[in-house]
This record gives structure tokens, sequence and C-alpha cells, in this order.
């Protein structure tokens, strides 16, 4: 069973680093999902990416949807460019 951890909440206009900000490491297998009421964008990259438009997203409110995320990559980092977007984070 997966193990859930307090929910990361971005900030606006920011790519933030999800496995540091879970405390989760870096190439473990996550599920993400998008709690809050705004587009979130996940980029599987090393480093944070440049450009607001740049990933995966992952649509307000749509709490049944989430995005694996495979074991053994090199970073994992969300954005939301119009709010504090609220994510919850599985391993």
């Amino acid at each position: 069973m997966a193990v859930t951890r307090a929910d990361v909440t971005l900030t606006a206009d920011t790519w933030t680093d999800l496995y540091a900000a879970t405390g989760i490491a870096v190439g473990t297998a996550v599920n993400v999902t998008n709690k809050g009421s705004r587009k979130v964008f996940l980029a599987i990259k090393l480093a944070a990416p440049t450009g607001a438009t740049f990933g995966y997203p992952l649509f307000a409110g749509d709490i049944g949807n989430f995005a694996a995320v495979d074991a053994a990559e090199v970073g994992l980092w969300a954005y939301c460019a119009d709010g504090a977007g609220i994510l919850l984070v599985q391993d």
C-alpha cells in the first residue's frame, strides 16, 4: 500500500522539486494527485524546467486521477502558474 505524505502546496509561478518537498528519495516511484483548484504541470527532469507549460498537465479537481511516476526517474518537478496548487504525493 502507498504511503501518503503531507500535501505539497505550490507557490505560484515557481517550479517545485517534489522529491525534496516530500522527503522522498529521488528515483522512488510515486503517484501524484492534484487536490487543488488550479491546473498543475509535472516534469520529470534533473533540474527545474524553464517555461510555464512544460510537462504533463494535472487538471484541477480530478481527484480520481493521478500521475504515476516510475522508479529510477532523475527528478520530479511541479508548477502552478496562476495560484497555489495542492498536490497529494504517495510512494
